[in-house]
């Protein structure tokens, strides 16, 4: 599924142009790229989403696909010059701030701030715009979105991440003024970041989303956004068809069979991963999806939540009442309104649908047999169940592609 939307109108020529350039600068810069693959308009959930399409003959088993030095990666090591900064700012910071996260987004918003004398310009100038994570990603949802759809148990995880956010502005505000104190007289004194005090809290808001939903976890435990390779979508588990491999210095990926000419390339994120932890994580909803969402601390019982649901959801376009539906939910009516929050709205829809349209319409699943036995599945190593909306935003703070907490898994699959 996707992590940047396309308005169907929109020329696909602009996406085009960008993945020519970014893979020149790739090539230039000692990646290797498959022939043949493509940015192309794909669809997802009845959506236009950009993707990863493979032309002409396809790909073999094992066939390479991406190879990516670490010198193209987004991670700390590439940026040494914030270090020692950074070391001597630590103690001047609230102790509770999330360093790493905000470390992380320091770097990102820097190198946009740059423009295009940013060595990373090819890359980043492809990236959604914070619009677009407005639009579709639930950790922006609006207060009114929050109230409509109070309650799915979903809400209460988005809200603590809210409140985790508020708080890192005011962490990113400590850092700025620190920075600023090292940066005045005519000789920087260590600490002083250059720029900093430049960027906005709106630089962050974007850089965060970036950072977040885009970022892999490696193999020495350190995380990384990797060119071109995040621009793959992810898919259900009998759809992928790629492997990766990193090294500490190389990041490679390569065909999990073969690849027919004209398919899209399939990422993993998280194979053990239901609908409600893929919103949370990458604001996407796999109609598809093969792990099951519980209802359990949702209020399925609320006639204004099935309401709005309803509303928003194409009822006619399926048979909602024989438990055959191919889907997880049905689509939404119409093709949402980005800038009225509209892809995020659909996603909450289809995922209250998902939760609770067996107690709807009055379908015995072992899902709704386990509610009403008090009955609380076991996700993980923890029960979600038992867990406060804290932890769990804790918990989603530490999640990236290939790498989520086990807490977080699903054990129900269909």
């Amino acid at each position: 599924m996707q992590r940047s939307l396309l308005a169907e109108n929109a020329p696909e020529i602009a996406a085009i142009d960008a993945w020519a350039e970014l893979k020149v600068w790739m090539e230039d810069s000692g990646a290797t790229v498959a022939s043949g693959m493509k940015v192309n308009t794909t669809r997802h959930g009845g959506l236009g989403i950009r993707g990863i399409v493979v032309e002409g003959d396809g790909l073999h088993d094992s066939q390479s696909i991406l190879s990516v030095p670490k010198r193209l990666w987004l991670h700390m090591d590439n940026f040494p010059e914030l270090h020692s900064p950074f070391a001597t700012l630590e103690n001047m910071i609230p102790k509770e701030c999330d360093r790493e996260t905000l470390k992380a987004g320091v770097a990102l918003a820097l190198e946009t701030f740059k423009g295009t004398a940013s060595f990373y310009h090819p890359y980043l100038k492809s990236l959604p715009t914070l619009d677009d994570y407005r639009s579709y990603h639930p950790r922006l949802a609006s207060t009114g979105l929050l109230q409509e759809f109070e309650a799915l148990d979903i809400t209460k995880s988005i809200r603590a991440l809210q409140s985790l956010d508020e708080h890192l502005g005011m962490c990113f505000a400590s850092l700025q003024n620190a920075s600023q104190a090292k940066c005045q007289g005519t000789e920087q004194q260590g600490g002083c970041i250059p720029n900093l005090s430049e960027l906005t809290e709106e630089d962050l808001q974007l850089a965060l989303p970036r950072w977040r939903t885009r970022v892999y976890g490696m193999a020495d435990g350190s995380a990384a956004m990797i060119p071109s390779s995040d621009l793959l979508n992810t898919a259900k588990s009998e759809l992928l068809n790629t492997n990766w491999r990193p090294t500490s210095n190389v990041f490679n990926l390569t065909a999990s069979g073969r690849v027919p000419g004209g398919s899209e390339v399939y990422d993993s994120y998280c194979t053990d991963c239901n609908n409600a932890a893929m919103l949370k994580i990458w604001g996407i909803y796999m109609e598809d999806n093969n792990n099951e969402a519980s209802n359990i601390g949702s209020d399925c019982e609320s006639a204004g939540l099935r309401q709005v649901a309803e509303s928003i959801l194409d009822l006619h376009s399926v048979n909602i009442h024989d438990g055959t539906m191919h889907w997880n939910a049905p689509r939404c009516k119409q093709s949402p309104d980005a800038t009225a929050q509209g892809p995020m709205r659909c996603s909450f829809a289809r995922l209250a649908w998902e939760t609770c349209a067996d107690i709807w319409l009055h379908r015995e699943t072992h899902q709704q047999q386990d509610k009403e036995l008090g009955d609380i599945a076991v996700l993980g190593q923890g029960s979600l169940a038992s867990m406060s909306a804290e932890k769990i935003a804790s918990l989603i703070d530490q999640s990236a592609i290939h790498r989520v907490p086990k807490a977080l898994w699903s054990i129900d699959r269909r």
